[in-house]
């Protein structure tokens, strides 16, 4: 809280733009084993951190907040969410660089916050996010570590995405059994 926000956009902004350009244009070879991690871990840190500062800036400032508090038509507020991810993701067409990943992103979820929902899309929303950091947890143990092929037996992208999350969600259960059986004995 002491610090002033735009200094500490820019300074990790600019950490941001060198750890990217070292991480991913100008590889760094370093001979020494130790110092090779502690460096990849650097840059890994360099390009991620910027995200979670604005993350931090906005809870800070309560923008997401001040955003829902507009006084603006609900149709008015979606039209606009909208425009702005379309705009986004535009631009993420013409700087494919993944250096512009956060800012689309920021835009992205910020007009997603603040955007109004229907109630069953919130229900939907709310069911997935029920299971979404179980599912974040296991979801690489289907396409890259345990199971390699499986997923990529639905073949075309769209089946394999949902399959993806149908296996993802199935775990979701199987692991949340043991949390809800002791809870509802706490409960008794």
């Amino acid at each position: 809280y002491k610090f002033n926000s735009v200094i500490v956009v820019l300074l990790s902004g600019v950490f941001y733009f060198i750890a990217y350009l070292f991480r991913f244009s100008m590889a760094v070879k370093i001979g020494n084993p130790i110092l090779g991690k502690l460096w990849e871990e650097l840059m890994l840190f360099g390009t991620s951190q910027f995200a979670f500062v604005i993350g931090v800036l906005f809870l800070k400032h309560e923008v997401v907040s001040k955003l829902r508090k507009l006084r603006m038509k609900a149709w008015l507020k979606s039209v606009l969410g909208i425009a702005f991810v379309l705009a986004a993701f535009v631009f993420h067409c013409f700087v494919p660089s993944l250096i512009v990943a956060p800012i689309t992103a920021i835009v992205s979820l910020t007009c997603f916050w603040v955007c109004p929902k229907c109630k069953w899309l919130n229900r939907v929303l709310g069911f997935f996010g029920e299971h979404s950091t179980n599912a974040w947890l296991v979801h690489m143990f289907f396409y890259l570590v345990l199971f390699k092929n499986l997923v990529f037996a639905a073949k075309y992208p769209a089946l394999i995405l949902l399959f993806m999350l149908a296996l993802c969600i199935a775990t979701s259960y199987i692991v949340k059994l043991p949390y809800n059986c002791i809870v509802k004995r706490l409960g008794k």
